[in-house]
């Protein structure tokens, strides 16, 4: 994904991944995206 420059929808939309790895993708957004929205920004 990284090399590849992708974005997460854009790598969960890719029917070469495993669904497994699909997982992991939106397990990592879910998280990261998470920890972004709780982060104090001023």
């Amino acid at each position: 994904m990284l090399q590849e420059r992708l974005t997460f929808d854009e790598a969960l939309a890719m029917d070469s991944l495993t669904i497994m790895t699909r997982q992991r993708l939106k397990i990592v957004k879910a998280q990261l995206f998470s920890q972004l929205d709780s982060a104090a920004v001023l």
